[in-house]
């Protein structure tokens, strides 16, 4: 994993090589876009996978359940790095199929419940939102 990001965003790279021999890297980004009323920052998180020799990203929904179950393992161990270590007030993962909204918070519930965010959805939005004390 490299890391090139700090607590105000970046971006980190996670070599995939070992899951697929057609895969190569998945990019996690983080920018802060805007503030809340009493100056906590929202953070927009997006990730991008690229197959090898590519510098293109590329769709992965083709691959096996199986196959995609280990991406998707690797995608959460990448942004519960980022969340754990730069503890960003809050972060906005937008889901690009709204219709899959109840499946996909719990799927995010499941495989990145962190003790020091309350999780909540809209209609096309995961929010993950640090504890204030």
């Amino acid at each position: 994993m490299q890391c090139n990001c700090d607590r105000h965003g970046g971006y980190i790279e996670y070599s995939i090589r070992h899951l697929h021999p057609d895969w190569d890297v998945l990019t996690q980004t983080y920018e802060s876009r805007s503030m809340t009323d009493d100056g906590r920052f929202i953070y927009h998180s997006d990730f991008q996978l690229f197959p090898l020799g590519s510098s293109i990203p590329a769709d992965f929904s083709r691959y096996p359940r199986e196959t995609k179950a280990a991406l998707w393992q690797a995608i959460f161990r990448v942004k519960r790095y980022y969340l754990g270590t730069f503890e960003p007030d809050i972060v906005q993962h937008l889901i690009k199929q709204p219709f899959s909204m109840p499946q996909r918070f719990a799927f995010y519930r499941q495989h990145l419940s962190l003790p020091n965010y309350d999780i909540s959805h809209d209609r096309y939005n995961i929010w993950y939102v640090l504890k204030t004390e």
